[in-house]
């Protein structure tokens, strides 16, 4: 399995991403990244769980690993009680898990989902939410404009450049912010089009 000093490109992003000051008014409130890609299969789990590893050497900063389907099952009114759905992992970071078949409003009450991802921002200095692709669920629409920024994961040889543009759009229209792309499973160049969405020299 491919780790973050393997891949210099990922550790580069994770901590750019962090560093960047807080958006919100209270600058000690964590910052929460959603993590999505064009299409299944890209690597999405394997690549936010890479950059919670990284994260996590900071002893002083608390970094959750969650996935959407884990949120969607906690109650907005068990909110104040978000630590204890919380479980300390062995490399580090922490995950957040949930009761099966607990009935909620995530799906149809966009406050419920504030009430229960804001928290979050409380309880962790890092947030990485792993989220299905954006082809396959509305789950990042239904998050985008409330984390910082979504992040694609985009597998190499997998995407198309009209795949990509559209991750892209619906997530924008969705009133989120495209932190970038992360080219997985790289084995060869970077086609162009990825190069001006990475950003950076590549050649």
């Amino acid at each position: 399995m491919a780790t973050l000093e393997q891949n210099p490109d990922l550790r580069r992003i994770t901590f750019s991403v962090f560093q960047v000051p807080s958006d919100s008014k209270n600058t000690a409130w964590g910052k929460i990244i959603a993590v999505t890609s064009p299409s299944p299969g890209e690597g999405v789990t394997h690549v936010a769980r890479l950059m919670c590893h990284e994260l996590s050497r900071d002893p002083k900063r608390r970094t959750l690993y969650c996935t959407i389907d884990a949120l969607s099952k906690i109650p907005a009114s068990a909110a104040s009680e978000m630590e204890r759905f919380c479980t300390r992992h062995e490399a580090g970071y922490w995950v957040l898990s949930h009761e099966d078949d607990v009935a909620t409003d995530w799906d149809f009450d966009s406050a419920a989902r504030r009430a229960v991802i804001e928290p979050l921002r409380r309880l962790f200095d890092y947030v990485i939410l792993d989220c299905p692709a954006v082809n396959d669920s509305a789950d990042v629409s239904s998050v985008a404009r409330l984390v910082n920024s979504v992040f694609l994961v985009v597998g190499a040889g997998m995407s198309t450049r009209k795949q990509v543009g559209y991750a892209e759009r619906v997530i924008l229209a969705a009133g989120g912010t495209l932190g970038g792309c992360i080219l997985n499973r790289r084995r060869s160049h970077i086609p162009k089009f990825l190069q001006r969405l990475l950003g950076g020299d590549w050649s």
